[in-house]
């Protein structure tokens, strides 16, 4: 099975103050631990959306993560997911990443991967203590409806639309449930 990979990047972190994707955690800048964690598995194509005033681009030089500019990045999450999803070539699945995301478990995404394929799903989502966490794994017959959303929204309602088969794969790492939202995050995350 061929799957890629869109990270979305191109928040405008308005919560945060500025680019909380370039704000150091432990020495490091946090998109860096959602590109650490992809590292880990072999995508076929992997994308990164980012806006077109963004210094994202400078910390996916040595990667093999390929920039995509969404222009309606200021109309919010739908239209970004809908650009990276566009930009992929021919893959039978995708990962969407939040590249806020700094504990990603690094094995999750070949879990993930292997669950698709066993269980015949369409979409499959990782699952702590109950509660729906990222990232989540879409086979391409889902690539229509999320290459139509737009503005602000995701893919919850791609999930949740009954159209299509969902499973779930249990994690006990809490990772896939935390993101930075705000400064204090980052010292939550220490």
């Amino acid at each position: 099975m061929r799957i890629g990979a869109v990270l979305l990047a191109a928040g405008q972190g308005r919560r945060f103050g500025g680019d909380k994707l370039l704000a150091g955690l432990a020495g490091r800048a946090v998109i860096d631990y959602a590109l650490d964690a992809m590292a880990g598995f072999p995508f076929e194509a992997a994308v990164c959306v980012v806006r077109p005033d963004s210094r994202v681009v400078d910390r996916l030089d040595d990667r093999a993560v390929i920039p995509v500019v969404n222009r309606q990045a200021h109309l919010g999450m739908g239209t970004s997911l809908a650009a990276g999803i566009r930009a992929l070539p021919p893959v039978d699945a995708a990962f969407i990443v939040l590249a806020d995301m700094p504990a990603l478990p690094r094995g999750l995404f070949g879990r993930m991967a292997a669950a698709m394929a066993e269980m015949e799903a369409d979409i499959v989502v990782p699952v702590h203590a109950g509660t729906q966490g990222h990232p989540v794994l879409f086979a391409r017959r889902c690539f229509p409806d999320l290459a139509a959303l737009r503005e602000d929204a995701g893919a919850k309602a791609v999930i949740r639309s009954g159209r299509y088969g969902v499973a779930t794969v249990d994690t006990e790492d809490a990772g896939i449930l935390r993101d930075i939202d705000v400064p204090g995050d980052l010292d939550r995350l220490c």
